[in-house]
């Protein structure tokens, strides 16, 4: 894993923590950076696993926004958040979430 990608992962897990108490089972590196096949212009692919199937993902990217931006700016790197349920990462057959189980890295 690239070493910036792992740093911007340690922040972003650090302010999802505190965002959300215990309910994030897991943040996952995924997409160009997880593979190592990356360049100057790709963004940084974050599945954020939470344990609340009720979820909204874009309540909860509209929730997460204003911890994720300062994360964006310190580091000059453009972070895509996916917010997943536990369960439709473990069972959904959309093309991301294969991926993200193959070849996703937890942080």
């Amino acid at each position: 894993m690239n070493s910036r990608a792992k740093r911007v992962g340690t922040q972003l897990k650090k302010e999802l923590f505190q965002l959300y108490g215990n309910n994030p089972a897991s943040l996952i590196l995924f997409g160009s950076y997880a593979r190592g096949d990356f360049d100057e212009e790709s963004d940084t692919d974050f599945a954020i696993v939470l344990r609340d199937e009720a979820l909204s993902p874009t309540s909860e990217i509209l929730r997460i926004t204003p911890f994720s931006t300062p994360i964006q700016i310190e580091n000059d790197i453009l972070i895509s958040l996916l917010p997943v349920s536990e369960k439709r990462l473990l069972t959904s057959k959309q093309p991301v979430y294969p991926s993200i189980r193959s070849e996703g890295v937890k942080i």
